[in-house]
C-alpha cells in the first residue's frame, strides 16, 4: 500500500501593511508588504494576490520582514479602482486581511523648466502636467534618484535636481575585417616565341676593306637564346650584327 503525506498549514494571521498602498492603473508599481515576520517558509518564494490576480513575489527580506510585489494593471481586475491584497508565505495558503490597494489616475509630464542643470544638482525644476495629488508621497525621480516634490496645484509641482551619480558604461569595441576569401595569386611570365634568325653578312677581303655585295664573301649567324653560332663561308668574316641574348 502506497502512503502519501498531506501537511496542514495554520491559517496565516500575519498582519501587514502596504507601502505604497496605491499605484498607477497601468501596473508596475513595486509594493512592499511590511510587518511580516517569523512565518517565511524556507526555499519558497511567497505569492502576491491583487484581487483575482496572483503572481510570485520579486523579493523577500526575512530580517526586515517584508515581501516585495509588482502591482498588475487594473485591467486584469475589470478596471477596478481598488483591489484587496493578500500574501501567501507558504505558496499555498493566503492571508485574509485583504489590505486595500488603490489605483491612481495616470500622471503625465508635459514639460520641464529648465530641462538641464549642473551635475552638482540643486536646480529648481518646474514640472508641468498632472493630475498631481497634494500628498507627502509626491516624488520626482531623476534616473534612479528619487527626491521629494513640492505641490503647487494639480498641474504643477517642482523638484530640486539631485547630484548626478557616476554613470557606469560598458564600452563595446568591435573589430571588423573582410570575410575570409582564399585567393590564388597567379604570376605569369611571358616571352616571345623562339625565333631562329639568319643574318646575312657580306664582307670582302680580310675584313678591313669596304663592305660590298660580293658573292664570295658571304656568311650568316644563327642567333638563339644562350648564345649564337657563326657560319662564315669564306675567309675572315666581319659581322654587322652580334646578339648574345
Amino acid at each position: 500500500v502506497d502512503v502519501g503525506y498531506f501537511v496542514y498549514s495554520a491559517t496565516q494571521k500575519v498582519p501587514f501593511r502596504l507601502e505604497p498602498n496605491h499605484g498607477r492603473k497601468g501596473g508596475g508599481t513595486r509594493v512592499l508588504a511590511k510587518g511580516i515576520s517569523g512565518s517565511f517558509v524556507r526555499d519558497v518564494m511567497p505569492l502576491c494576490r491583487f484581487g483575482s490576480y496572483t503572481s510570485r513575489a520579486v523579493d523577500i527580506n526575512r530580517d526586515e520582514g517584508y515581501v516585495a510585489c509588482i502591482s498588475p494593471p487594473n485591467s486584469v481586475n475589470n478596471f477596478a479602482s481598488s483591489v484587496a491584497v493578500d500574501i501567501s508565505l507558504s505558496g499555498q495558503v493566503f492571508t485574509n486581511f485583504s489590505v486595500a490597494f488603490r489605483y491612481d489616475e495616470e500622471v503625465f509630464v508635459r514639460s520641464l523648466h529648465p530641462s538641464r542643470g549642473f551635475a552638482s544638482g540643486g536646480t529648481d525644476v518646474q514640472v508641468l502636467g498632472g493630475p498631481f495629488a497634494n500628498s507627502h508621497e509626491l516624488k520626482c525621480r531623476f534616473g534612479t534618484n528619487i527626491v521629494n516634490a513640492s505641490f503647487h496645484d494639480t498641474n504643477h509641482i517642482s523638484c530640486l535636481s539631485p547630484t548626478l551619480d557616476q554613470v557606469h558604461e560598458v564600452q563595446k569595441v568591435s573589430v571588423f575585417s573582410m570575410a575570409h576569401n582564399p585567393e590564388i595569386q597567379t604570376i605569369s611570365a611571358k616571352s616571345e616565341d623562339y625565333v631562329n634568325e639568319i643574318h646575312t653578312c657580306k664582307t670582302y677581303g680580310d675584313g678591313t676593306d669596304d663592305l660590298r655585295d660580293d658573292e664570295f664573301g658571304r656568311g650568316f649567324i644563327l642567333v638563339a637564346p644562350g648564345g649564337s653560332t657563326n657560319y662564315p663561308l669564306k675567309r675572315a668574316t666581319r659581322w654587322l650584327r652580334h646578339n648574345e641574348t
